[in-house]
């Protein structure tokens, strides 16, 4: 009856990010104190080295790397060239390899797929999510050589689910969290339809306004009922025990 949780920030798929904003959440006293995912740039390995051998130095055990949106770089899956999705998959896996990153963070726009989602992603900043099956299945069987365990998709939904591809899970996202309230809202609603059975909800936080100390007092704030686990772990814990697809998608 357990509920585990994992924490994953949002952007990282850009330079500037990384060297700013990343960095002030870096600096915040409460990091390392609880388990955060955290998306970087797969190029950061070769477009700014000093900036990755500075996050990899300072990195605590509670610190998990993941690739940004959505590979190499930031592009939407659904829209992108079908005859260059596989160069783009090979590209990031040997990115992703070269920086032993094994859980990815994709995006994909929904305005020709999904009605809701694409409302969710005018007026509240979420949906996003990767819901085409057939691009899902590329993703995790183009991916599962490099040694990718897991892909967290979408900027956020009401309810968790996930599919899985080559022993390769999709994950859609619960989120996004703006707020130390709205993550426990989330959390807390997301875990109740599911009651007498484990509970496994990835959290996407909004990196603009939400830091580690407010992750923190999240965690603190759920009790005893709650473990916070990265996403690695999450995604983990969610193929190796067998998991099915909860009911209630999107």
């Amino acid at each position: 009856g357990k509920t585990y949780v994992s924490f994953t920030m949002s952007e990282g798929d850009n330079l500037q990010y990384i060297q700013e904003r990343l960095l002030i959440l870096w600096q915040d006293p409460k990091r390392g104190s609880i388990p955060i995912g955290w998306p970087i740039s797969a190029i950061l390995l070769e477009a700014a080295p000093a900036l990755l051998d500075y996050y990899a130095r300072s990195a605590t055990v509670a610190d998990e790397f993941l690739a940004a949106p959505s590979g190499v770089g930031y592009m939407y899956p659904s829209t992108w060239p079908d005859t260059h999705l596989s160069a783009f998959l090979q590209h990031t896996g040997r990115l992703m390899q070269s920086m032993n990153l094994k859980v990815l963070e994709v995006l994909d726009s929904n305005f020709t797929q999904d009605v809701g989602l694409a409302l969710r992603a005018i007026f509240q900043g979420s949906g996003m999510a990767l819901i085409d099956k057939k691009i899902q299945q590329r993703y995790a069987e183009g991916l599962k050589e490099a040694g990718v365990q897991g892909i967290l998709s979408g900027g956020g939904q009401k309810n968790v689910s996930w599919s899985t591809f080559s022993s390769v899970p999709i994950y859609q996202n619960l989120g996004i969290a703006k707020s130390v309230d709205e993550a426990l809202s989330m959390i807390k609603e997301g875990a109740e339809d599911y009651k007498g059975q484990p509970v496994l909800l990835n959290l996407y936080v909004l990196a603009w306004n939400m830091t580690p100390s407010d992750l923190k007092q999240v965690a603190t704030r759920l009790g005893s009922g709650y473990e916070i686990v990265t996403p690695g772990m999450l995604l983990k814990t969610l193929v190796g025990a067998g998991f099915i697809t909860p009911v209630g998608v999107l």
